[in-house]
């Protein structure tokens, strides 16, 4: 390096500025005369003489005191804008790549447009029955999606349950019958995939009013001219950028597991009358 001087006096010249640091596997003698102790990490300085040479955080500190920690944090606040602006310039130079993905995610078959339709037809009594909407929030509180019917217990069920309470029924008792009329829940079925119905609002959220948004104003903005504040920022919006990538496929997976006819179909056990059932099997038959 040009200027690089291995025994520079701290007490001959003052420190300019820290213009680089480093930091390596093998240990390095610091510069100053007064040290040359090996370490691993530490700074590039300029001296007031225009020399440069190495030292660690802790010779900085002793020999320079303030000067030199508030150089420090000049140096690191101005390579964190050099690299945010970096990252800025490569995101946007993605987005035309990323409008087109933004646009077969929603209009695809089965996509993003798709699932949230679907969603609004299963979540409204204008789309499907009221006591569907009953069923899917009870199956929704189950732990897995479990559809449940309320069965009477057989006789063999109500005694094994007495005997479990420690209620065992009066053999000499006059009535014909006296066991009492017991009910059990019992799974008849499971839906595939029902959290879309409470997370179905995130693709909106997220694809509309986070990443197209997001992108759309990004797109507008000059890096150069950009605050610290601002720059952190936006690096910051970016860094998330493809875990809520990853959520949106995540919730398009839920949904194309969802609102399959066998899973939905499910569903028809439970209605009785005839004008339900019609309308349930039309919103089933929506989904197509």
């Amino acid at each position: 390096m040009p200027g690089f001087l291995k025994n520079l006096d701290p007490t001959q010249y003052e420190m300019e500025a820290v213009i680089g640091n480093y930091m390596f596997k093998e240990s390095v003698k610091c510069g100053l005369s007064s040290c040359h102790s090996p370490h691993n990490k530490g700074f590039i300085i300029k001296a007031s003489n225009g020399r440069i040479t190495n030292i660690g955080h802790i010779c900085g500190k002793t020999h320079f005191n303030v000067d030199f920690d508030s150089s420090v944090k000049s140096f690191l606040r101005a390579v964190e804008e050099r690299d945010n602006r970096e990252i800025i310039q490569a995101f946007k130079n993605r987005i035309p790549i990323l409008r087109k993905e933004f646009s077969d995610l929603k209009d695809r078959s089965k996509g993003i447009r798709w699932a949230i339709n679907c969603t609004k037809t299963f979540s409204t009594p204008a789309g499907v029955p009221k006591s569907i909407l009953s069923i899917l929030e009870k199956a929704k509180k189950s732990s897995n999606g479990s559809l449940t019917i309320d069965r009477q217990m057989t006789d063999e069920e109500v005694e094994l349950a007495l005997e479990q309470q420690n209620r065992i029924p009066n053999p000499d008792s006059e009535d014909d019958d006296p066991l009492p009329v017991m009910y059990t829940e019992e799974i008849v079925g499971r839906l595939d995939g029902i959290d879309i119905l409470d997370e179905g609002a995130k693709f909106r959220k997220i694809l509309v009013h986070d990443l197209e948004r997001g992108v759309s104003e990004l797109e507008q903005v000059d890096e150069d001219l950009l605050s610290y504040k601002d720059l952190r920022s936006w690096a910051k919006w970016i860094s998330e950028f493809e875990a809520k990538q990853n959520e949106l496929m995540r919730l398009l997976g839920a949904a194309n597991r969802f609102f399959v006819r066998s899973n939905l179909e499910q569903l028809t056990q439970f209605m009785s009358e005839p004008n339900d059932l019609k309308k349930l099997r039309g919103a089933i038959n929506s989904i197509d």
